[in-house]
């Protein structure tokens, strides 16, 4: 018996003020707005996680993309905010990691991500 192939996604979209064009951390603030059962939190609150249903076709998956990334961007409209997807993260301030550093288990991967941070901006 051959089991049947199965399809989803999962993305993380970056919240950016378009007037700076820089990331802004207010993911928390949008994800009390959206469910928990598609959006989900990332390590960066610049960072929103959307999660697809199980599906089996392409169709139905691409359906349910377009669907949850227009929630997202319809969300985030409504806090002045607009939404991209990329496949690296952009240039960021790394003082926003700042506060997250008093967290143990999470300070040396945000002191990593300091350094990587602060070496693309140099190198920009």
């Amino acid at each position: 018996m051959v089991a049947a192939l199965t399809l989803g996604v999962e993305e993380e979209l970056h919240l950016v003020d378009p007037r700076t064009s820089l990331l802004t951390p207010r993911a928390p603030r949008l994800l009390a707005a959206l469910p928990q059962c598609s959006f989900g939190a990332e390590l960066q609150r610049t960072t929103v996680e959307t999660n697809t249903g199980v599906w089996h076709t392409l169709e139905e998956l691409r359906s349910d993309i377009v669907r949850l990334r227009r929630m997202l961007i319809d969300v985030a409209a409504k806090e002045g905010l607009r939404v991209a997807a990329v496949g690296t993260g952009p240039l960021n301030s790394a003082a926003e990691y700042d506060d997250l550093l008093t967290d143990p288990i999470n300070s040396g991967v945000i002191a990593d991500a300091k350094m990587a941070s602060f070496d693309i901006q140099r190198r920009a």
